[in-house]
């Protein structure tokens, strides 16, 4: 939790909000993490796997990458 927290405190973006409004972010990334290391036990490919978190991520995250 704290390689997350020091990565999205150097972010110019994520920098004008508050603690709490990172620590929220930081528990939904971590939330998201966990739901896709079980659908990988589960056997849910990969490819899905990663185009679900780099979507996820832009959303919690506020910013918009194209999904490759």
């Amino acid at each position: 939790m704290k390689h997350i927290l020091n990565y999205l405190r150097g972010d110019e973006k994520i920098t004008v909000l508050k603690d709490h409004e990172i620590d929220c972010i930081v528990m939904s990334l971590i939330a998201v993490y966990n739901g896709l290391m079980m659908n990988r036990i589960l056997g849910v490919e990969g490819e899905a796997n990663r185009k679900t978190w780099v979507d996820y991520v832009n959303r919690i995250i506020g910013t918009r990458q194209k999904v490759k």
